[in-house]
């Protein structure tokens, strides 16, 4: 009969065995001889199987593990509390709690607002940095008949406007002749939101007055007292 290894006394890493434990019956059936250690790191006491034991993978009770992991650990600050904190080395962990995590997701889903201070600076970074963009490109839409905010875009069209007061008015291009004229007919600067509200009611009415309105659209021939008259190249289209 093979006599059975005695390992109290000895150590092995940073386990010394101190006593023989009770065997125990393992889930596969097979039943092992245990032993007293205690870990020399931590101090703790705990059994071990005797295959466990001069298994060269354990190096401890379990606290190895523990150290090797805080060491290996590096501390950040908190984009939204500002507190440090201990983390994994990761470059996706950026908050120390989960309800910082909450308020970080709420602001990325609503949008983050710029103080006045950050769009001060920001518009400071970029002041002239493309300053000559706008030469280049009126000058570029000046020299084509097919682009720019001039009567040669290719997207203008023939207009003919009677006023409340009963004057006509015949142009090519809306959008050019509302900039020379918002101010003293609709009380408007030109591009401003109430500019592209005033040329989308006339552009409506044109739509009302050639019937490509649906009538469940309450189509109106007028904007605030301006009547749209067909012109010849709209009545040729309809054709």
């Amino acid at each position: 009969m093979k006599e059975l290894e005695d390992l109290v006394g000895r150590q092995f890493v940073v386990l010394k065995v101190l006593s023989l434990a009770p065997s125990r019956v393992f889930a596969n059936g097979k039943k092992q001889r245990c032993w007293n250690c205690k870990c020399l790191l931590c101090g703790s006491q705990k059994e071990f199987t005797t295959a466990a034991i001069k298994d060269k993978r354990l190096k401890s009770c379990g606290c190895l593990r523990a150290i090797k992991g805080k060491a290996a650990r590096n501390k950040k600050k908190c984009v939204i509390c500002g507190n440090e904190f201990e983390c994994p080395p990761s470059d996706k962990t950026v908050t120390c709690s989960i309800e910082c995590r909450r308020i970080r997701a709420s602001r990325a889903s609503k949008g983050r607002k710029l103080t006045d201070e950050t769009k001060a600076k920001m518009s400071a970074a970029q002041k002239g940095k493309y300053s000559f963009l706008p030469a280049i490109g009126t000058e570029a839409a000046l020299k084509s008949p097919k682009s720019g905010r001039f009567e040669t875009n290719k997207s203008a069209i023939d207009w003919h406007l009677v006023s409340p007061g009963g004057k006509h008015y015949r142009f090519h291009s809306l959008n050019c002749w509302l900039r020379d004229h918002c101010k003293e007919f609709f009380d408007c600067e030109p591009d401003s939101k109430e500019f592209r509200n005033v040329a989308s009611g006339l552009r409506g009415a044109k739509r009302a007055v050639l019937g490509k309105v649906s009538p469940s659209q309450r189509p109106c021939c007028t904007y605030k007292d301006w009547q749209v008259i067909p012109t010849e190249d709209d009545l040729k289209k309809l054709q």
